[in-house]
């Protein structure tokens, strides 16, 4: 919890101060987590600033602290002067009530539970159980246990209220909590406003039709600290004109701050690609960026055209559409292969052919088995030509199996370059050398798989693909300053920066930062950075180069 608090002077950890209200307390670490748990006595003030989710880490430090406490009573009534036996006969001393143990159990590994929650197993099992019963009569999905952080400490909050609480009504939850919630989320945001000023931020926009045939078009903006939904618009009239779709970015990009934009993230279409570059015109500090998972789908979609690529994805298609499409043949699959799906729905539409050309290759054994069994010869579809063709591709044609080996080795580094940049950590930093080492994979296949000249062939084809949409399309300079910025590749053993990401730093340097002076000292600063001076110096710093994402650094 030390990481909202800091000491007073610097070292003296009696006495603290709160990060989140300012407020001065003494007692040390454990005034701090009441303090932000929200839990009133203690002789220390609830938080007024605290958010659920810091609550909820409270809330377990607390758990955990009073667990032990616990633990240490229990055993010291047990093994004590008394010789084992509690003035009342039992084998244990009685234990202080703590509310929250009853029924949040022990997240640390080896931690015993307490006496209470022993004692209290069969009142938890019944909450539990009406809890399932919540879920399952309002058809809640089960993963809000697992993803939802407001779902344990609700649970922690009911327990600190006790025995007579009483659930929020209709009008409650639809009337004041509503704008209550509403009011909080406005105080965030205006937390990420307020942080645009320090970082920047990045504003993507985003089309889609909607059942009406509505072109809408998605305003959010991203920063270090998150991001949010800002607006939609109607752009049925606009989305097809790139001078308009411009205006309209423009338009957002006021609202927000030109001051603020560090770049603006949209789609790969010809429209959208001419708008970002009349924004580049209108802001002379700002970089317009495709959209990476975009580019990356392309070029998987460029990979699909090449013929011997084109011929095992066709073929493995044939395999799950007649699969799928005949339910005793689904239904047999399922079995043999101990209830694995072929088809894996993916970020993409040409990764999800791509995928499920490795779900076909994992169960290549069992396929094979399949359609050789008695269970195969009879049903009446093994006899009908579409059957025989399926069967005889599955357990005879053994070049479709080599030739799939192959394609699956080829595009999975680009399938793991499309999750990385579509999920949520920032990946500024890390894809221009993500983009590298796929390259570097699909010549090291081809390298081991293949003597001679046809297997540099095939490299320098996919190479080709994978170029043209890098250097066309996706690769802007920015990417090239996130990669010499990034400490984990910068003061790795052995990388060097080339000549394209030092122009590609040098030119946001002097797209973004109109000063001369700036400029100097930012010369400065990066003679400090890459020779690991000043603060980059620090054990500290040393040790988090490769654990943080950049920006979060001390």
């Amino acid at each position: 919890m030390w990481e909202y608090g800091d000491p007073e002077g610097g070292f003296n950890r009696q006495a603290l101060y709160c990060k989140l209200c300012k407020m001065r307390m003494l007692g040390g670490i454990t005034r701090l987590k009441y303090h932000l748990a929200r839990i009133p006595g203690h002789e220390v003030e609830i938080c007024k600033d605290s958010t659920p989710e810091i609550m909820h880490i409270a809330n377990k430090a607390i758990e955990e602290l009073e667990g032990n406490r616990d633990y240490n009573k229990a055993k010291k009534a047990q093994f004590g002067k008394t010789g084992g036996i509690s003035e009342e006969g039992s084998s244990v001393a009685s234990i202080p009530p703590s509310t929250s143990s009853y029924f949040v159990s022990r997240t640390t590994a080896g931690a015993q539970p307490s006496i209470k929650s022993m004692v209290k197993q069969k009142e938890k099992e019944e909450a539990d159980k009406l809890v399932g019963k919540c879920f399952l009569w309002s058809d809640i999905p089960f993963n809000i246990a697992k993803n939802n952080p407001f779902y344990q400490p609700m649970f922690d909050a009911v327990a600190i209220v006790g025995p007579g609480y009483k659930a929020p009504t209709y009008e409650e939850l639809r009337g004041p909590i509503l704008q209550n919630e509403k009011i909080d989320c406005a105080s965030r945001l205006e937390e990420l406003k307020a942080s645009w000023e320090v970082t920047g931020c990045t504003v993507m926009s985003d089309g889609w039709t909607d059942q009406k045939g509505r072109t809408l078009l998605n305003f959010l903006v991203n920063c270090p600290r998150g991001s949010m939904f800002v607006k939609s618009v109607d752009a049925s009239a606009h989305v097809k004109d790139a001078t308009l779709l411009c205006d309209l970015l423009d338009e957002f990009i006021r609202e927000v701050g030109p001051q603020h934009v560090v770049q603006v993230i949209t789609d790969n279409a010809a429209n959208y690609v001419a708008a970002g570059r009349m924004l580049m015109q209108r802001y002379p500090t700002l970089f317009w960026t495709p959209c990476a998972a975009h580019c990356i789908d392309l070029i998987l979609e460029d990979m699909g055209k090449i013929p011997y690529i084109r011929d095992i994805v066709e073929s493995a298609k044939s395999i799950t559409k007649f699969i799928y499409n005949h339910s005793s043949v689904l239904s047999m699959m399922r079995r043999f292969t101990n209830n694995r799906e072929l088809v894996r729905p993916a970020i993409t539409r040409f990764a999800t052919s791509f995928i499920s050309l490795r779900s076909i290759l994992v169960c290549m054994r069992d396929l094979k088995t399949m359609f050789v069994s008695h269970e195969w010869d009879d049903l009446s579809l093994s006899r009908k030509p579409e059957g025989e063709a399926i069967c005889r591709l599955v357990s005879y044609q053994e070049s479709f199996w080599v030739g799939m080996e192959e394609v699956v080795a080829i595009s999975e580094p680009l399938v793991k370059v499309l999750r990385l940049v579509d999920g949520d950590k920032p990946t500024m930093g890390y894809l221009y050398e993500a983009m590298d080492r796929a390259k570097e994979a699909i010549r090291a296949y081809y390298d081991d798989s293949y003597k001679g000249d046809d297997g540099f062939q095939k490299q320098l084809q996919i190479w080709g693909v994978i170029d043209q949409r890098w250097n066309n399309t996706l690769h802007r300079p920015i990417h090239a300053a996130g990669i010499y910025l990034n400490p984990a590749f910068s003061y790795s053993c052995g990388f060097r920066f080339d000549v394209e990401i030092m122009e590609g730093f040098l030119t946001c340097v002097e797209r973004m930062v109109v000063s001369h002076e700036e400029r100097a000292e930012i010369s400065k600063e990066m003679e400090i950075y890459r020779m690991s001076g000043g603060t980059f110096g620090f054990q500290m710093a040393i040790a988090d180069r490769k654990t943080k994402m950049p920006g979060k650094l001390h």
